[in-house]
């Protein structure tokens, strides 16, 4: 069983999108009520991103499955393990918490999509994996 990768950096990438533009919102909340709920999305943002990491590692781990070898240099089971205790610890209701990991995860898709293009070759490995 291989994950594929993109599938997770493509996860990734929305949701901490998704939270940036959550915290465009709050900029411009002055409500404490409304600040509560935006930053209650944040947190529950990042806990399913979390179960996405988690889900990924336990597969890789416990169920025999694992990342293309073609993209094992900028993703793999450590990397992932790395981000899912940012996710355990990090708290994105903290704008400086929360920019950090878009900073890191932004460097991860960056070079992600950099060593899959063209995508033909990344494909092709991914397919001869699944043939071996």
């Amino acid at each position: 069983m291989i994950l594929d990768g993109e599938t997770i950096i493509r996860a990734m990438s929305h949701i901490v999108d998704d939270s940036r533009r959550i915290y465009q919102k709050l900029a411009g909340t002055e409500s404490p009520k409304d600040q509560f709920f935006l930053k209650q999305d944040l947190i529950n943002h990042q806990e399913i991103l979390r179960k996405i990491i988690l889900r990924g590692v336990k597969l890789c781990e416990k169920e025999n499955g694992r990342l293309p070898g073609y993209t094992e240099d900028v993703l793999n089971v450590p990397l992932l393990k790395e981000i899912l205790d940012k996710l355990n610890l990090d708290n994105w209701s903290n704008e400086e918490e929360f920019n950090a990991f878009e900073t890191r995860t932004s460097r991860i898709k960056d070079a992600f999509y950099k060593r899959i293009t063209p995508p033909a070759l990344y494909l092709k490995s991914i397919v001869q994996e699944l043939g071996a």
